[in-house]
């Protein structure tokens, strides 16, 4: 057993090496164990300049002494959006693990109590490795998704702290203000078009045209969430006044700010908002008849498009719009997740 374990880790030092060195600083002893934890570590070590980070949880290995393990790293500085769950990952012997207490904390996340997870000695034949080698004794955060600002690690044995450590969440992702594109329905007429028509008695007329009743409009709008929003937010995870943001916006026309939005949004669903408020344009008028009923009042005399003005106004819109940063996210994750399958 000994004989073939020590072929194994000389095998594992010898591709470590031959790789760029990327995990050559490892004791063979703990290139073993964790070897036996992490079946691609050159390639997680090589890409996170050697942090431990693997399936979306940041590893700190630290040895019984708390001690960082030669060859890997820890981090100072991460991106809250990533949504890491975090471990702490302690290689020692496995009559130890049952000596080591463990604190994950943050904000949002404040276990009442130091927790403990070990390796006991019956999974040691599970583990590949004798009962007198090294083992993994792991901590890991319960979830995902409650850390803000900062994660604190914490470790004990006995009464002393032997390790403790802290990683400030940055907020590379979060933010305040998003870029969005809408289409609103305005009660704000813009008659356009016109043209005189001939009404069913045959005698009078009256003048019909486009968006005589209403308008469509596209629209850019920014979005204002009072409070602190990340790119990887969990929909169903917010709460009921998380869910409204404001909204100030104006139309992809030829003249930008010749139609201006203020509104509320409220988010049905990750990305889609329904935006309803304030209408502020210029739209057309008739020059002596700015209240004219197109299409039911009489005008029965010529008619120019000199007859035509432009004044601002205020109507009410009622519309959709989408967040252009969560769109831009979701392609991305839908990018990645076909590569895997590739």
């Amino acid at each position: 057993m000994k004989r073939a374990t020590i072929t194994t880790t000389v095998i594992l030092a010898a591709i470590c090496v031959l790789a760029n060195d990327v995990c050559a600083q490892l004791s063979p002893w703990h290139l073993e164990v964790l070897s036996k934890k992490f079946s691609n570590l050159e390639r997680i070590l090589k890409k996170h300049d050697g942090v431990l980070i693997d399936d979306k949880i940041v590893y700190l290995a630290i040895d019984g002494k708390g001690k960082r393990i030669e060859g890997t790293s820890f981090p100072t500085v991460l991106p809250e959006s990533k949504k890491y769950r975090y471990a702490i990952l302690i290689v020692d012997r496995i009559e130890n693990a049952k000596e080591f207490k463990f604190k994950i904390d943050g904000k949002e996340y404040n276990p009442s109590n130091s927790l403990s997870i070990f390796v006991p000695e019956d999974r040691s034949g599970e583990l590949g490795i004798a009962q007198d080698s090294l083992a993994l004794t792991i901590l890991s955060s319960d979830t995902s998704d409650v850390f803000s600002e900062k994660v604190g690690f914490e470790v004990v044995r006995g009464e002393d702290q032997i390790f403790s450590w802290e990683i400030e969440l940055t907020g590379e992702r979060s933010y305040h203000v998003a870029i969005m594109a809408g289409y609103f329905h305005s009660s704000l007429n813009n008659p356009t078009n016109l043209t005189s028509f001939v009404l069913n008695n045959g005698v009078d007329s009256t003048l019909i045209g486009d968006f005589t009743e209403h308008q469509r409009k596209l629209s850019v709008m920014a979005v204002f969430y009072p409070w602190q929003r990340s790119e990887d937010y969990y929909w169903s995870k917010l709460k009921w006044y998380e869910y409204l943001s404001v909204g100030f916006g104006f139309g992809l026309d030829e003249d930008l700010f010749d139609d201006l939005f203020l509104g509320l949004n409220l988010e049905f669903a990750k990305g889609g908002y329904l935006s309803a408020g304030i209408h502020c344009g210029r739209h057309n008028v008739l020059a002596n008849n700015p209240d004219f009923n197109y299409g039911n009042d009489l005008w029965n005399r010529p008619f120019d498009n000199s007859l035509i003005k432009e004044e601002w106004d205020v109507g009410y819109y009622l519309g959709v719009v989408i967040d252009l940063r969560v769109v831009s996210s979701l392609i991305g994750t839908r990018d990645r997740l076909n590569k895997k399958e590739e």
